[in-house]
């Protein structure tokens, strides 16, 4: 397990002569792109990539994708810190059918995806926007069978804009207050989520209204859809479907604008419909409903809010035991669990876990990071922004991996359970447990499971209940 640097020039990611130290970066490492331009024409297995912002106006950091592909025990994770859009610092270059399979992150002000004509980018995992915004250009074809999310939009400076095709059968999910353009045609696999599912004031733009197929999900009361139509608009038609579907369809004397695939339960009279006239010719069409929470089946698992405007829980936490140090190893990535037990069992021992995770937009949300220990090859961990700064600043020994976050709450919630976190000082490593038990037995002196080398540190998080394995 190495974390390579790139050297910043426009080379092939196969060059191991690009990277410090000198070697290719294989599975179990990490490959940090700084600057330059890394051009992938392979398939990868079981690399963390991070990119990040380059330096200077008009300087970015570029991974090409040529007929490649990120499989699900990879990830990407983008980060770009600057405070407004002045040139496109981080890109993801398209060419050929390429896919990524895993989790992708994006954080910081924009990520483009410059996807060439004739050239598909396929999705099949999650790709998503923590404050970032996406946007696709190029005329090629975004693939999404997976899940694409906008999430903490709070601090997000421009709108996420999807100028190319979207197909396929996946999910665009809306958090709480976030927005999206689409000047691009969305397929009818697709299906767009307005996340909270109750009056969290989720935008979406159409700009290209007519070729917009995708079902409209948990769109309720603050939620706006915007529809842009050189046209006009005169009236407007709801056909029930189902018992909780319905088609919404926009006219302009008499000609159809375009259709929206509800999911809810709406009539004619949920829906408040205003045209707004502008001096180039074009109408914004806006549209509201007071229907509340009209959330239907087929939110995507982890994104969901159930109604009350809390997510639910985003899955498991799983837990090994490190058989050659003593320690514990916990991820949250089903994909790097599922590779540990491939290529670990020996000395990995997976145990039932006793906590799981919550999405990043559920209520008192907070980060746990995680940092790999090149001295031992164990894991820290952390919910604390304040120590994660130090460690990076003081500690060249551990590497944060940013992909392999996941978040819990600061507060109990319904449902939770307090987890511990204790101090290993041999190896300088955390123990985390949801289980009050374990954890009395391991912090009281004179029980039979009693370890005087674990140092209670007290409540770490509060986490979901339940048993993950």
């Amino acid at each position: 397990m190495t974390t390579r640097t790139w050297n910043g020039s426009n080379d092939s990611y196969s060059n191991a002569a690009a990277w410090s130290p000198t070697g290719v970066p294989v599975s179990g490492d990490t490959a940090i792109i700084n600057s330059g331009t890394v051009n992938l024409a392979s398939s990868l297995s079981g690399v963390a990539i991070q990119l990040n912002e380059a330096s200077g106006a008009t300087a970015s950091t570029t991974l090409t994708l040529n007929n490649a592909s990120l499989d699900a025990t990879s990830s990407l994770t983008a980060t770009n810190s600057q405070a407004s859009i002045t040139s496109t610092p981080v890109v993801i270059s398209v060419s050929g059918g390429s896919t990524l399979a895993g989790t992708e992150s994006f954080y910081g002000t924009q990520t483009n995806f410059a996807i060439a004509a004739g050239s598909t980018l396929t999705n099949s995992g999650a790709l998503n926007f923590y404050s970032s915004s996406p946007t696709t250009t190029g005329g090629g074809t975004l693939v999404n069978n997976g899940t694409i999310a906008l999430l903490n939009p709070t601090n997000r400076v421009t709108v996420p804009v999807f100028s190319d095709a979207i197909t396929g059968t996946g999910t665009i999910s809306l958090a709480k207050y976030a927005s999206v353009q689409f000047n691009g045609s969305v397929s009818s696999g697709q299906t767009l989520v307005f996340n909270d599912g109750g009056s969290g004031n989720e935008t979406a733009q159409f700009n290209s209204f007519g070729s917009f197929g995708a079902t409209v999900n948990g769109f309720s009361t603050s939620d706006l859809i915007a529809v842009v139509s050189s046209t006009g608009y005169s009236n407007a038609t709801y056909t029930s479907t189902g018992s909780s579907s319905g088609t919404l369809s926009l006219f302009s004397s008499g000609a159809l604008l375009g259709s929206f695939n509800m999911l809810g339960n709406y009539t004619l009279s949920n829906f408040t419909i205003t045209p707004n006239s502008f001096s180039n010719g074009q109408s914004n069409i806006q549209i509201m409903t007071n229907v509340v929470n009209s959330v239907s089946a087929g939110l995507p698992s982890g994104y969901e809010n159930g109604g009350n405007g809390t997510p639910s829980t985003v899955g498991a936490v799983y837990r090994f035991f490190d058989n050659k140090f003593g320690t514990h190893f916990f991820t949250s990535d089903v994909g790097e669990r599922n590779t540990v037990l491939a290529t670990r069992s020996a000395d990995l021992i997976q145990e039932t876990n006793g906590f799981g995770d919550v999405a990043q937009t559920s209520t008192s949300a907070v980060s746990v990071y995680r940092f790999f220990d090149t001295t031992f090859g164990t894991h820290f961990f952390t919910a604390n922004a304040g120590e994660r700064d130090t460690i990076l600043n003081t500690r060249p020994d551990l590497t944060y991996e940013p992909n392999s976050t996941f978040y819990e709450h600061s507060a109990q919630q319904s449902g939770d359970t307090a987890v511990y976190r204790l101090f290993d000082t041999k190896t300088g490593t955390q123990f985390l447990t949801g289980n009050t038990s374990e954890y009395n037995g391991l912090t009281t002196a004179g029980a039979a499971t009693y370890r005087a080398d674990l140092r209670s540190e007290g409540v770490a998080f509060y986490a979901p209940t339940g048993t993950f394995t």
